[in-house]
């Protein structure tokens, strides 16, 4: 549970690079859907 907390408090690039990969993930799925017949 500290551990947690910790990498909740500092500054951390993960949940950047997360948030981006979910978005481009989203980005492509859409692409693709719309692309489908």
């Amino acid at each position: 549970m500290r551990k947690t907390i910790d990498s909740l408090a500092k500054p951390n690039k993960y949940p950047i690079i997360f948030f981006v990969f979910t978005l481009t993930l989203s980005i492509a799925a859409n692409g693709l859907s719309s692309l489908a017949p």
